[in-house]
């Protein structure tokens, strides 16, 4: 017994401690386990068991927009039991599609559906390469906006701050050799130098986003950057963000 016992503290002490969650989560649209369909100009979404269990019997929305401009959708209630989600609305020439459910940025760390409401993205699928597009580069602009906001209460005790962005951002973050310099794709790039320093990110087509700053002054080429990362909404009016 007094073996056992040993053993059993020794494994305790061996084990490796639990993985704590990033200090700052990205708010990119969820689109693993989702997949769409539209058939005579109805959408049907399937998403995730786990997605599924945190929205099973509730009012929600089911939008598609247009990669350009332009929506069409309607409300309904997702149903009780695991099943494909179709409200039954009329989808003509949209490029992807989202589900969204009440909820708060500052409540449960979700992404608003749109600016000023309180309707939060819960599953997107696209439906052409535009709509692949236009999910890809809005995960982008979370992850660069996450990173901006990580940057802004300056770097951890002991760290540099490509170090703290490692180490409390949920992405890859690399360190830069130049500030003209690109990362990998999915992946956010730092470089810093003096008073300039540069966070960027890598679109699928290869254009890079990202937020500078030279001393005080900072700039970015991403239109999508809000001064606020819950302010980040999913789908805005084009020219408006």
């Amino acid at each position: 017994m007094r073996s056992l016992l040993l053993t059993a503290v020794a494994l305790g002490l061996a084990a490796p401690p639990a993985a704590q969650a990033a200090a700052f989560e990205v708010p990119s649209p969820p689109t693993a386990g989702v997949s769409l369909t539209v058939n005579d100009d109805q959408a049907t979404m399937r998403v995730s068991a786990k997605t599924f269990r945190t929205i099973a019997g509730r009012p929600a929305l089911m939008r598609c927009f247009g990669a350009s401009g332009g929506e069409a959708g309607t409300g309904g209630r997702v149903p009780r039991k695991r099943a494909p989600i179709s409200f039954g609305f009329v989808s003509r020439a949209e490029d992807f599609c989202m589900l969204a459910t009440r909820g708060h940025p500052s409540v449960d760390g979700c992404l608003r559906a749109y600016a000023q409401q309180t309707w939060c993205v819960r599953a997107a699928a696209a439906l052409t390469d535009a709509g692949r597009a236009y999910l890809d580069e809005f995960a982008r602009t979370a992850e660069l906006s996450t990173a901006f906001t990580a940057t802004e209460s300056g770097p951890a005790y002991g760290r540099t701050m490509l170090q703290t962005l490692q180490a409390d951002v949920d992405v890859d973050v690399v360190g830069l050799a130049t500030a003209d310099a690109a990362p990998p794709h999915r992946s956010i790039g730092y470089f810093e130098e003096g008073t300039t320093s540069v966070i960027a990110t890598v679109l699928a087509d290869g254009r890079v986003r990202y937020v500078q700053r030279v001393a005080d002054v900072y700039s970015t080429n991403d239109p999508r950057i809000p001064t606020n990362l819950e302010k980040l909404s999913f789908f805005t009016i084009k020219g408006q963000y």
